[in-house]
């Protein structure tokens, strides 16, 4: 059957609207699965994105992954059940409403939540988070079990191309939560197009930031990324006042003590590292690894996507979709509930 897409927007307590999309078919996967995570009749993916991204950015990856699980031949018995992808756009982005405030806490209360005040929260789920998002998994699972709702449910968890740096404990720092990331020159790289007259001014633009993406690929992503103004200019929907710098102003960051006092893991947790990033390295992403204590560090696991920049579900959807198929049912574990 063919996957459904559909826009949604949910309005949360703290007054933020959040607008996701849904990417939903019916595909079937192993029974010792269903059995392992308690799935009844569907299973939830919530994929959060980058900084400056918004939720469509995933729309190739989750069609590449339910493209595979549909052709996919099991070893084992397998049954129906609704696959459904949530692509928010965080706070400040795509078409969730602009606030006064985007520290990474922020990012955490929104997610906990969206997930609370819906009905997702009964729900199997593993969730997927792309550098800032990705920022806001690890922050959520660093507050206590009790109130971290991936870690009290077993989620298995993704992330993409970012790990918290040392300076995390240092929540004055500029680059706290954004590891080795130069965070002036990613924010002036966007202030320099953040309004133009034409969408073809922006369109070149883009050829001049990702010469290795195709037209009708940076074509497709500004439609989704930006609006026109009345007087017949473009400009992006991110909030002119977020910026990557003060994501660390409110949080205390994400000590690496917590790793090593462990975080009682009980489910996958993966990094996934671009090949040709410029956000993180191979020996940065060990190094963080390294803090987690040998309880925590059975669950986790490492890859490195060749021909991948910082953005992987946008460089190599079809790699990553495989990536996450595997690091969902190629692990042998058994979750504690």
């Amino acid at each position: 059957k063919k996957m459904k897409i559909k826009s949604n927007f949910t309005l949360l307590s703290n007054g933020t609207k959040i607008h996701y999309l849904t990417h939903q078919k019916k595909i079937h996967i192993p029974k010792s699965f269903i059995n392992t995570y308690k799935v009844k009749d569907s299973f939830n993916s919530f994929l959060l994105h980058g900084s400056f991204q918004e939720a469509h950015t995933f729309d190739t990856f989750c069609s590449s992954f339910l493209d595979q699980m549909s052709d996919k031949k099991w070893s084992d018995e397998s049954v129906p059940i609704s696959w459904n992808f949530h692509s928010l756009d965080l706070r400040g982005h795509g078409d969730s409403s602009h606030t006064s405030s985007y520290q990474l806490d922020d990012f955490v209360d929104d997610l906990q939540l969206f997930l609370k005040e819906s009905s997702f929260s009964s729900s199997s789920s593993s969730f997927i988070g792309m550098s800032l998002g990705g920022l806001t998994l690890l922050r959520e699972m660093s507050r206590d079990c009790s109130s971290s709702f991936l870690l009290s449910h077993s989620c298995p968890v993704f992330i993409i191309d970012i790990h918290p740096s040392n300076s995390d404990v240092s929540p004055s720092s500029s680059s706290s939560t954004v590891s080795n990331v130069d965070a002036s020159s990613v924010t002036d790289g966007m202030k320099v197009a953040r309004s133009l007259k034409s969408f073809d001014d922006f369109l070149s633009w883009a050829k001049k930031m990702r010469p290795e993406r195709s037209e009708s690929s940076l074509r497709l992503r500004l439609k989704q990324t930006l609006r026109q103004l009345p007087d017949g200019s473009w400009v992006h929907k991110v909030d002119p006042n977020f910026h990557i710098s003060r994501l660390g102003q409110r949080s205390d960051g994400l000590p690496y003590s917590s790793l090593s006092s462990g975080w009682h893991l009980s489910a996958p947790l993966s990094f996934i590292h671009g090949s040709d990033s410029k956000v993180i390295s191979s020996s940065s992403l060990s190094h963080f690894l390294s803090h987690f204590n040998s309880d925590d560090s059975k669950w986790i696991r490492s890859h490195t996507v060749p021909h991948a920049g910082h953005s992987i579900q946008g460089d190599q959807p079809v790699a990553l979709a495989s990536l996450y198929i595997s690091h969902l049912f190629s692990f042998d574990f058994k979750p504690k509930f």
